[in-house]
């Protein structure tokens, strides 16, 4: 079971770094979007790399590491009762959020809405670096 339980870690990490690249640059590629917006050439261009990043990168990966934490919290059931994990478990509703905030931004802007700034969309970087951090010290330094 040990061996099992650090492949199934192992391999949840991967997914989660994979979905954390999508995290931290969509929002880089609509900053891109906003400030290129009269080109329809590039807004066309960009309305591909955000589909892609999240279809290809972002959803599968955050597919892939909740059904892999999902399986590892199915081999420490006492983690539910435990206040870091329950953080953590908050910090993951908040990216999954922030995951569908990015779909929802995707969806506007292949619209033609932009109804966030360039200033704004570079500033939403802050929020999966909070949320990471708390996922990281919850699990690594389980201060509770």
């Amino acid at each position: 079971m040990r061996v099992t339980f650090l492949w199934l870690k192992a391999l949840h990490i991967l997914a989660v770094i994979t979905w954390m690249a999508g995290v931290f640059y969509i929002y880089r590629l609509f900053a891109f979007h906003v400030a290129r917006r009269d080109s329809a050439d590039a807004t066309a261009l960009l309305r591909v790399m955000e589909r892609r990043m999240l279809r290809v990168v972002m959803w599968p990966g955050a597919a892939l590491s909740l059904a892999l934490g999902l399986a590892l919290l199915g081999m420490r059931m006492d983690y539910l009762s435990q206040h870091w994990f329950q953080l953590k478990l908050a910090a993951v509703a908040g990216m999954l959020a922030y995951n569908a905030h990015a779909e929802y931004t995707a969806r506007r802007f292949a619209r033609g809405e932009y109804f966030l700034t360039e200033v704004q969309n570079r500033l939403m970087h802050v929020v999966p670096t909070v949320l990471l951090g708390v996922i990281v010290v919850m699990v690594v330094v389980r201060p509770f």
